[in-house]
């Protein structure tokens, strides 16, 4: 923290001093004054110098225990801004200057402003107190003569980009929104974003949520057919077999996004594959196997599928026939899906209430009960760790 005094000089001070000794008008004192100074003799004129210096010493202490004094309010004002409501800390991004103007025993001084405008607002008289500042209460403020144009764009990066109902849940995301370590593409953190905003503004525990996106962290990305790409043809599921043989899956749909194919044309493939069935020998035994294909951040499957393919029609025909939508619309319709689904499968949220109520516990809860993936015990363990480092960057204190 910077802070910046403006003092009286101490010439001024004693020339001040000096001159109001004099009960007479303004012409009468000045005359006199250079009167007596004109007959000075050079005794007299060392005595003064000796008093001079012997003035200036005292003024210098005077203003140091003045800003001691000043310091000891700025500590004070230090204390306001910590205890400020926590609303108004969500509001401070912290990568962005904050700017705190205030006068204490008259004098004005600027914390970590904007570099560009730190002369500027050293001369504001904007803002009484740091208090009145963090509530941002005047409409028309503008931090030392900032044009109300830069201002608006300062005061508009200040907000959270999250509409997180409390500045806690704001908090957690801009933490997952910021981290690296997972090294997640753009479309899967905005699908564990979008979800963990949904999952937290409903009042769920922040470490089942933590659960949740530790299980699409290891499925799929919005609006993203499954991939039928396998090094191994052997390791190829069944049911993608009869994709390809039925519809061409590998060439037209493998890897491809909604967004690509279109909405329209993706309800009429899944409506096509759930009519069809195969008898095929599986592990070394005859089964029947379904077409069916994975789809989404959750890899929805079979009539899974045709439940989120229905969101996206009702996307379709709330958005004037978009038959096509972006990747972060998808993140929407898929993650507002899947939030139905936990509420409606509440029992999934109490059996892990009725546990140790961990993050690692809600990520293999979530993989048995709601993902249910192939390899489930595998990944049950592989999700449970996801969920622990994503809950530990969620709660990190920056």
């Amino acid at each position: 923290m910077s802070v910046r005094i403006s003092r009286t000089s101490s010439t001024k001070t004693s020339t001040s001093s000096r001159g109001s000794k004099s009960s007479s008008s303004p012409k009468s004192s000045s005359k006199s004054s250079s009167s007596k100074a004109s007959d000075l003799s050079k005794s007299d004129k060392k005595a003064i110098s000796s008093k001079t210096t012997s003035l200036s010493k005292s003024t210098a202490k005077t203003s140091n225990s003045k800003a001691s004094s000043v310091l000891k309010n700025v500590n004070q004002v230090s204390n306001i801004t910590k205890n400020l409501t926590n609303n108004t800390k969500s509001s401070l991004k912290s990568n962005v200057n904050s700017c705190i103007i205030s006068a204490i025993s008259g004098a004005k001084y600027i914390m970590d402003a904007p570099a560009i405008y730190t002369s500027q607002a050293m001369k504001s008289t904007i803002g009484s107190s740091a208090t009145a500042l963090g509530k941002n209460t005047p409409k028309d403020y503008v931090p030392g003569g900032m044009p109300s144009r830069d201002y608006e764009k300062y005061k508009k990066s200040l907000e959270s980009k999250f509409s997180g109902k409390t500045s806690a849940i704001n908090k957690m995301l801009e933490n997952i929104d910021t981290d690296k370590s997972l090294k997640l593409s753009d479309d899967k953190k905005t699908a564990i974003l979008v979800a963990s905003e949904k999952l937290l503004n409903k009042g769920y525990d922040a470490k089942f949520v933590a659960g949740v996106l530790g299980n699409i962290m290891n499925e799929g990305t919005p609006g993203v057919f499954e991939s039928s790409c396998y090094k191994d043809a052997n390791k190829k599921p069944p049911y993608l077999v009869c994709m390809q043989n039925d519809f061409q899956y590998d060439t037209k749909y493998s890897g491809k996004t909604i967004g690509v194919v279109g909405i329209k044309e993706t309800i009429k493939l899944q409506k096509q594959a759930s009519k069809k069935q195969h008898t095929m020998i599986v592990n070394g035994e005859k089964k029947l196997v379904h077409d069916q294909f994975g789809f989404g951040m959750c890899q929805f499957t079979g009539d899974r599928t045709s439940k989120v393919l229905k969101a996206y029609k009702e996307f379709y025909d709330n958005n004037n026939k978009n038959n096509h939508p972006t990747q972060a619309q998808c993140a929407e319709i898929e993650a507002g899906f899947m939030v139905n689904e936990l509420e409606s499968s509440q029992f999934i949220y109490s059996d892990w209430k009725k546990g140790d109520k961990t993050a690692s516990s809600a990520g293999s809860i979530i993989c048995f009960e709601y993902e249910k993936p192939h390899d489930t015990e595998n990944q049950a363990s592989i999700r449970a760790d996801n969920a622990k480092k994503i809950y530990n960057i969620m709660k990190k204190k920056n």
